[in-house]
């Protein structure tokens, strides 16, 4: 039996087609995976630099909140190192999230999936951003309170001030992060659609 030398050159056309938009999807996977790596590198070069900082401020915060003149004092430090506490755990769960990430020994669409849930997840951290880290500004306007108070007005105000305009970038911050995660989280979506 013969086959048509039309339908021949149909269906290796269909077939070259097929393998070009095949190869330029995984190409497509690749880069974003790449890029992931390069983000997580990125993180943890950041993290490197952060690890003195957190190592030396937590225990001097709890230091200046056992010892401080006030309650207020006291207190506002005790916030503060709480939620240095929980910003640098927050910050490791953002970080291990993005570990978790990274491709393994598994096949595309199960990397792709992974990678859109944690993706998920770190957006959601990041969102609450302003929230997890209240503590923190709380108790550095508690200080302002007691220079406020103690010191004169000028002193309280020259606490408030950077720190009302640090909350606002933090909490800013937090959003532009999660709307970088949603949108990659989005685009990994739409290429398991594809993969599909």
């Amino acid at each position: 039996m013969t086959q048509d030398p039309l339908q021949e050159i149909w269906t290796s056309q269909a077939s070259e087609e097929e393998a070009k938009e095949k190869e330029t999807l995984m190409k497509t996977i690749e880069s974003i995976l790449a890029q992931d790596r390069a983000d997580q590198e990125q993180q943890r070069r950041a993290n490197l630099w952060w690890a003195p900082f957190h190592l030396l401020l937590l225990p001097l915060l709890f230091y200046c909140a056992a010892t401080g003149k006030t309650p207020v004092v006291r207190a506002g430090y005790a916030l503060m190192a709480a939620g240095f506490a929980i910003a640098a755990s927050a910050g490791w769960l953002f970080a291990s999230w993005s570990r978790q990430a990274l491709p393994g020994p598994v096949d595309t669409r199960s990397q792709l999936q992974k990678a859109a849930f944690l993706l998920s997840r770190q957006a959601s951290l990041a969102k609450a951003s302003a929230l997890w880290a209240a503590p923190l500004f709380l108790g550095a306007a508690l200080i302002g309170l007691w220079g406020y108070l103690e010191r004169g007005h000028f002193l309280g105000y020259l606490v408030w001030a950077p720190l009302a305009l640090l909350w606002i970038v933090v909490s800013q911050g937090g959003r532009k992060k999660a709307k970088a995660a949603e949108e990659r989280k989005a685009y990994m979506e739409e290429l398991l659609g594809e993969l599909s």
